[in-house]
């Protein structure tokens, strides 16, 4: 479930698509179009409560803790590919923690992008 659906973002999310194919992997795609994530926010948690939730989904960082703490992230498999690509000393504290649950300790999610809001442009 995801919310990349404009062209630049498609186009990014195609990228991944493929390389999650060359590795045999089969993409279920749920795109979500939108409010900037809020519409796909509300699809997750609704699948969620429905008892039908993504195998995967887009979500911005803190929220995969509190998804964690609610008890709907799947266990962390993830976590044995962090821990022998050693994401520790590749990312930042600052990142691996939004990628981190079990209290900080274990990976279960991977940083796909990273940005920040409400950014401001300006020209002389």
């Amino acid at each position: 479930l995801h919310w990349w659906t404009s062209g630049g973002e498609a186009k990014a999310l195609q990228v991944l698509k493929d390389d999650f194919a060359k590795k045999g992997g089969t993409w279920k795609d749920m795109p979500v179009a939108g409010g900037g994530g809020d519409a796909a926010m509300v699809t997750l948690k609704a699948r969620i409560v429905a008892g039908d939730p993504p195998t995967a989904a887009q979500i911005k960082g803190p929220t995969i803790q509190e998804y964690d703490e609610e008890g709907v992230v799947a266990p962390y498999h993830i976590h044995e590919v962090a821990s022998a690509e050693n994401w520790d000393s590749l990312l930042s504290p600052q990142v691996a923690n939004h990628m981190k649950c079990d209290g900080f300790t274990k990976y279960c999610a991977a940083p796909v992008n990273i940005h920040r809001i409400d950014w401001f442009w300006a020209n002389k």
